[in-house]
């Protein structure tokens, strides 16, 4: 039998949509001098981060995107936030039987500037201290809310296009994606017809 909504069979798992690229931080050394130097370079560069030329989704997914658990649930969704959910799940349960361990680091960039990062439950957090004078000069903070709600990251690539006709559900499908994003701040959901 063939739905008429969606020309799809009953069961049939609808394709994921496209988001935007999971940051690979696994080579974190590499991975956090790269960004901590576009952040010296732009100071816009903390507020709307990208890695590789593009906004990144950082996470509990992002780490766990080599897990064949999580890989294969992020392409059976229309979305990725029954992944990020069971991602995050996961990697408690790694955690709490000790197969995994937090990520945390800190380091010389040069004579004047350090850095710090940890891979917490939001996402990567890197902060960036550069001296002037023995004073702090410049500090950055790269936060894993500018990472998931980039004007052009996970949350736009996830809901644009998004035909609206029963304003209710369309809320409830907003709500979800940003929880599963994990704002660090209260949010809420306007719609303003124009």
């Amino acid at each position: 039998m063939i739905s008429k909504a969606d020309g799809k069979s009953p069961g049939t798992p609808a394709a994921a949509k496209p988001g935007a690229p999971l940051l690979d931080s696994r080579d974190h050394a590499t991975t956090i001098v790269a960004l901590a130097s576009a952040c010296d370079a732009d100071p816009e560069f903390a507020r709307r981060p990208t890695w590789r030329g593009a906004p990144a989704e950082t996470g509990a997914l992002a780490r766990l995107q080599a897990d064949p658990l999580i890989a294969e649930l992020a392409t059976r969704s229309a979305s990725r936030v029954p992944a990020r959910f069971v991602a995050r799940l996961r990697e408690l349960a790694l955690l709490l039987a000790g197969r995994a361990h937090g990520l945390a680091g800190a380091q010389a960039i040069d004579d004047c500037t350090g850095m710090a990062w940890v891979e917490n439950a939001r996402g990567l957090l890197i902060h960036v201290v550069k001296l002037d004078q023995g004073r702090i000069g410049s500090y950055r903070l790269i936060a894993p809310t500018e990472w998931n709600f980039h004007p052009d990251g996970s949350l736009a690539m996830a809901l644009s296009g998004t035909h609206v006709e029963d304003a209710q559900a369309v809320r409830s499908r907003v709500i979800r994606h940003v929880a599963s994003l994990d704002p660090c701040v209260a949010s809420s959901v306007e719609f303003d017809d124009a």
